[in-house]
């Protein structure tokens, strides 16, 4: 039986998803609980081909592995969104954990705290640690905000070490601060949709602007850690 567009529970059936969005189920597409958050989750995924098209990009395996976590973002997202079950949720969140994860240990050998074996070594695990509780944490307990406030410290603690890289690249600095714009414009959407959807849910539209800014955010991200890995020797380009 082909679900009606609009009908609280489509083809995908009842969301079971922790955390919802304002985006009316099933409004554009019997197929898509919600459309255009599912498709503008492609942005990711374009942010990270677009990364990979970089030739020295692609020399450097550790930023390749960074670019197909971002990749993955994407796909989860779009899997998220478009049918808003738990299971799906698992598949847009649990990569941007080890995103950024990858990320701050990409850092590692390169940034001025982390170029002992010792600390490399503490660093790395302690961030795999991280991660990875919080991931069976998050999937065992289902507690949202546990997810948040993780994944919240795991992005401040790699803006603190883009911050304190003391790159003397400009392109370095470029790349970080246009990643920080395009972040905090995205949480700044985010904050009003979330803060207002239960009041009106005509602000659906501004987690499509999250997932632009969010994505921009990624590739500049990812353009700032490889002129950082380059600059200091790490990554093969620089030999």
């Amino acid at each position: 039986i082909m679900p009606s567009a609009g009908g609280e529970h489509g083809f995908w059936g009842a969301p079971t998803a922790i955390h919802q969005f304002c985006e009316p189920k099933y409004a554009t597409s019997p197929y898509f609980a919600e459309f255009w958050n599912s498709v503008s989750s492609i942005w990711y995924v374009l942010a990270a081909l677009y990364a990979l098209s970089d030739a020295s990009l692609r020399a450097d395996t550790n930023m390749v592995v960074a670019s197909i976590a971002a990749a993955a973002i994407g796909l989860g997202s779009a899997a998220f969104h478009g049918t808003m079950l738990y299971e799906y949720e698992l598949c847009d969140e649990v990569p941007m954990l080890i995103f950024i994860s990858i990320c701050m240990i990409n850092k590692c050998g390169c940034h001025p705290w982390l170029l002992t074996t010792q600390r490399k070594v503490v660093f790395s695990v302690g961030i795999t640690c991280t991660c990875a509780v919080t991931i069976a944490v998050y999937a065992f307990l289902q507690i949202y905000e546990f997810f948040i406030a993780s994944f919240t410290f795991l992005v401040v603690l790699d803006l603190g070490l883009a911050l304190t890289w003391n790159s003397k690249q400009p392109l370095n600095w470029f790349a970080v601060k246009y990643s920080m714009i395009g972040l905090g414009l995205g949480k700044f959407f985010w904050e009003i949709e979330v803060r207002s959807c239960h009041t009106d849910e005509r602000v659906w539209p501004l987690h499509v602007a999250w997932h632009l800014g969010s994505a921009l955010s990624v590739y500049w991200g990812l353009l700032a850690d490889m002129t950082a890995r380059i600059e200091c020797g790490v990554s093969p380009m620089a030999k």
